[in-house]
């Protein structure tokens, strides 16, 4: 194998898929580091006035429903860039194959041209 050909559409399909099988690491990092994480008591709660204590309990319900749906939706994004870079490589390769035998062919010919020459 001489060179690498990285024009190819498949070789962007293996990057997506790379990309979706890091991208639910980098956001459940993201949203774990971020300020997420509600402990307040209901005596705390009552404190507040009531504008602040809507938009809390606003933000947390947004929090559970984020949540509940952070399990499917990286399972969803894993199993689809799993799927993306094995069918991008198994295509890729298959094109890498033929240009690799197209490359030796080449140079065979050019070696026949060159003793023939001589």
């Amino acid at each position: 194998m001489e060179k690498l050909q990285y024009d190819s559409f498949y070789k962007f399909i293996v990057s997506v898929g790379v990309l979706l099988i890091v991208a639910p690491i980098l956001l459940l990092h993201f949203w774990i580091s971020g300020s997420y994480d509600f402990q307040i008591s209901q005596q705390e709660l009552d404190a507040l006035s009531t504008k602040s204590a809507e938009l809390l309990t606003l933000k947390m319900e947004y929090a559970g429903i984020v949540y509940s749906w952070i399990p499917k939706v990286f399972v969803g994004l894993e199993v689809f860039g799993i799927g993306l870079l094995i069918i991008g490589c198994c295509k890729w390769s298959s094109i890498q194959k033929h240009l690799d035998c197209c490359s030796f062919l080449e140079e065979v010919l050019y070696q026949y041209k060159q003793n023939k020459n001589q």
